[in-house]
């Protein structure tokens, strides 16, 4: 059982390691050794800043044409109980491929363009520790994790993994339908 988060990359089970990968470097730990005085630690500290900077510059950078977002469940259960729309929930995190191909290639597509107006939209990076109670309430384990609630936060349907802008476009459809929209 994943006891380490939402999220968490569970530790690797020692009775399928390889029998080349139990050298002495792995006899001890089930992780990779690491080669030492590869860089200075002012070297080090300066790529941890850039990168604790840029990431989540880049998880908030949509491109144009893409439906407003917001950036917590709160805030779009906010906007939903003032203008009725259910919600599209898009649990996400930088460094994950399929979410960054949906961002940049379906929410801004011609195909779900139609909905943008339809819906209260939240992307939610599952990286910031104030998202993680949303992301266990909705049972999120893999990401994208799309979750579609009515009004009050109920949910309706999800979608785990990526779509086409043509397949997105159809759920959207289906997920107004429940909604009564």
């Amino acid at each position: 059982m994943n006891r380490g988060g939402p999220l968490s990359i569970p530790r690797i089970d020692r009775a399928i390691v390889p029998a080349y990968a139990k050298t002495s470097a792995f006899t001890n730990q089930n992780t990779l050794p690491i080669p030492k005085n590869t860089m200075n630690p002012k070297s080090l500290l300066c790529l941890l800043v850039a990168a604790a900077v840029a990431i989540p510059a880049l998880a908030g950078d949509f491109p144009k044409g893409s439906p407003h977002f917001v950036a917590t469940k709160a805030e779009a259960l906010a906007a939903a109980k003032e203008n009725g729309k259910p919600v599209v929930m898009v649990f996400s995190a930088a460094w994950c491929p399929p979410c960054q191909a949906m961002k940049n290639g379906v929410y801004p597509s011609k195909e779900v363009t139609e909905f943008h107006d339809k819906f209260n939209w939240a992307y939610i990076d599952v990286d910031v520790e104030t998202n993680a109670k949303d992301a266990q309430a909705y049972g999120v384990e893999g990401i994208p994790h799309i979750q579609f609630t009515d009004a009050t936060g109920k949910s309706i349907d999800k979608q785990v993994g990526s779509a086409s802008p043509s397949a997105f476009s159809k759920t959207l459809s289906k997920v107004l339908k429940k909604a009564g929209s």
